[in-house]
């Protein structure tokens, strides 16, 4: 499952989620669709919309959340939430993830903070960002997932369909964050200095190099593409509305060959 530090809270470019790397990227239902407006005033029952988010007198205040990643058991979730311009101060507390609906069809899942607010000449401060979490008394399944500060999904990332990296004893977790762009990454190393670089995206802002060759992974051909310099290799594949690749770098000085790549590739866990 997820295990990701939850001390205070730092830049999203700081944030450390160490992630048990097993399962696929989705988005919600994979393909998730527009929110009614019966919906949308739910929404924004739950919490104040973007843009407008009024604060209680304790200083409380409804935060975005940018991506989540739902666990290999289907109920822990992690939601990467991110402080802007027109909340203008600073967190004084870990932010809190708490459900305020759910269905068949759609959990959503609001996450609060307090804020201490800036002086106007400092509203220029943006970035803030740390993990919260929330746990299901039932599967997620198919539903989406969706932000009580916000009116469509943002990316989910399912565990269980990466490879569990965590099972072969050689690559230790070595790092990982979710990006305000709403990109996953996540890092892993042998003893020998060898990474394996997971990024997760969606699928409309891939830009990947000239495919070299294809591997199979589960019931679709991956693509290899080569990872800047020669000798690093990256496998790219896609579920639902999200693009996910696995890249192979070596040491400097090193290099692995196409069938080394594809040896490695091979040797993965999937569940």
């Amino acid at each position: 499952m997820v295990a990701i530090s939850s001390g205070k809270v730092v830049r999203i470019t700081a944030a450390v989620l160490v992630v048990t790397l097993t399962g696929a990227c989705g988005t919600g239902r994979r393909d998730a669709v527009a929110e009614s407006p019966q919906e949308a005033t739910s929404s924004a029952s739950a919490g104040p919309q973007h843009g407008n988010r009024a604060s209680s007198p304790d200083g409380s205040v409804v935060l975005p959340w940018v991506a989540a990643i739902v666990a290999r058991d289907d109920t822990s979730i992690t939601v990467a939430t991110g402080i802007d311009s027109a909340i203008c101060g600073e967190p004084t507390r870990s932010p809190e993830a708490t459900i305020t609906h759910q269905d068949e069809t759609q959990v959503v899942i609001s996450v609060t903070t307090r804020i201490v607010r800036a002086e106007e000449d400092e509203c220029a401060i943006t970035g803030y960002a740390a993990p919260a979490f929330v746990s299901l008394q039932e599967p997620l399944g198919d539903r989406v997932l969706r932000d009580a500060a916000a009116a469509l999904p943002h990316p989910t990332y399912y565990e269980r369909d990466v490879p569990d990296l965590l099972a072969d004893k050689r690559w230790d977790p070595s790092g990982g964050h979710l990006r305000t762009d709403e990109r996953w990454l996540q890092s892993f190393r042998d003893p020998r200095g060898t990474m394996l670089l997971l990024d997760a995206q969606p699928t409309t802002r891939v830009h990947r190099s000239a495919t070299i060759a294809t591997f199979p992974i589960r019931s679709q051909q991956g693509i290899i593409t080569r990872y800047g310099a020669a000798g690093s290799w990256t496998v790219w594949w896609e579920v639902g509305r999200v693009a996910y690749s696995l890249s192979l770098i070596p040491p400097e000085s090193h290099g692995f060959t196409l069938k080394q790549f594809k040896q490695q590739l091979a040797g993965l866990t999937w569940s």
